[in-house]
């Protein structure tokens, strides 16, 4: 869901486990597949070209436990993926 409301990409329910949800998120971000959405050029899975900063953003919906568990799975998954993270930033930011 959006910070203005907005539907968000999917419906999912029941809600799946966190590496589940981190994986199709990052599925998302990471596609290069959907020349709408994809702004950048990652290199073939698993080629370690690729360097991202990680903003893991919440507006006060999550605890920071919670919010810390979601970027400990999101970095666990992005070495997996061989995506180098120069940056992780983790809070709630208001972006305009």
């Amino acid at each position: 869901m959006g910070i203005h409301n907005e539907p968000g990409h999917a419906h999912v329910s029941p809600i799946p486990p966190l590496d589940q949800l981190v994986t199709s998120l990052l599925d998302l971000l990471t596609s290069t597949m959907d020349p709408e959405r994809s702004f950048l050029p990652f290199a073939a899975s698993g080629s370690g070209n690729d360097e991202v900063v990680l903003l893991v953003n919440n507006l006060g919906g999550l605890s920071e436990l919670e919010m810390g568990g979601i970027a400990r799975e999101a970095v666990n998954q992005l070495r997996v993926r061989s995506i180098k993270i120069h940056r992780l930033v983790v809070g709630s930011f208001m972006a305009s």
